[in-house]
């Protein structure tokens, strides 16, 4: 058996996976090489070049396996890659993408949340900061984040409480 994309795919995944950066992304760029529609390799290396801080070269991974096969997570990471970038709206865009795709996205949501609070349009942020929240991602961040927001329009009481649910979930998950 002579190895083909999916074994480089494979072996970078691997590499990946014990932190070995460089040797998964020459495997994740040797599959691309054998398939250049391998949208998973393209996918995996834009998560390692995303873990190195070369976002546009995550960036252009992603759109790469996007345009291969559109697929909600690969909206999503390209979407948190714009958002490092402080590029919001194209990660707003991205976001929007991977909800309309997965419509239960809860990380989406809250990355798009954070666009919105990084661009000052809080009731945005509020809405989809409570959307995550409803479809079950309960972290200390986004509960703080979220407290943030009503804190920036007024609502110094609804803020408080997220505040303190923010410590209390972050204290029950050290518990």
């Amino acid at each position: 058996m002579s190895p083909d994309s999916d074994f480089y795919t494979n072996r970078g995944l691997c590499y990946e996976s014990i932190g070995e950066f460089d040797k998964a992304l020459k495997e994740y760029t040797t599959a691309v090489q054998w398939n250049n529609q391998n949208a998973t390799a393209f996918f995996n290396r834009g998560n390692v070049y995303l873990h190195v801080d070369m976002f546009r070269n995550a960036i252009a991974d992603y759109s790469e396996a996007i345009q291969i096969r559109p697929f909600p997570e690969a909206y999503h990471n390209r979407a948190f890659a714009h958002f490092l970038l402080v590029e919001y709206e194209a990660a707003i865009l991205d976001y929007s993408k991977a909800i309309e795709l997965r419509p239960d996205y809860a990380k989406s949501y809250v990355g798009r949340a954070r666009c919105y609070s990084g661009m000052r349009e809080y009731e945005a942020g509020i809405k989809d900061y409570s959307e995550g929240i409803r479809l079950g991602l309960e972290e200390s961040d986004i509960f703080k984040e979220r407290g943030d927001c009503f804190k920036e329009i007024g609502e110094l009481e609804v803020a408080k409480i997220d505040h303190f649910v923010s410590v209390e979930v972050s204290y029950e998950r050290k518990g």
